[in-house]
């Protein structure tokens, strides 16, 4: 029972000590992932989904750099749809112009809408 509690005390302080721990790579690692997933919602494009409702939401429109509302259908769609025009800004204008057209360009969706 002593070395059970002995072992528990152990691998609590290990737990401890490794959160409070800096580690850069992991940092950087959470930094790309927030990144990505950031591009990834922001750069789409609107959709409205696979159901028959009628709502309102916002989407950021990367072409014109600033949240549009759109209906949506209640269901299926993608990320890119927030409630409000703040929560949208808020989480969709991070980036200057120049980092958002850097990313567009990468976009195949963009692409193909500039061709119209």
């Amino acid at each position: 029972m002593f070395l059970l509690r002995i072992a528990i005390v152990s691998m609590v302080v290990g737990i401890v000590y490794a959160t409070e721990t800096k580690d850069p790579f992991r940092d950087n690692w959470f930094r790309e992932i927030r990144e990505k997933l950031h591009n990834d919602v922001c750069l789409q494009k609107p959709s409205y989904g696979k159901c028959k409702g009628n709502r309102r939401l916002w989407y950021f429109n990367a072409l014109r750099i600033k949240c549009e509302s759109f209906i949506y259908s209640n269901c299926g769609g993608n990320h890119n749809r927030f409630h409000s025009y703040e929560e949208c800004h808020e989480f969709c204008n991070r980036h200057d112009p120049d980092t958002i057209y850097k990313s567009l360009q990468m976009n195949d969706w963009v692409l193909a809408n500039n061709r119209k």
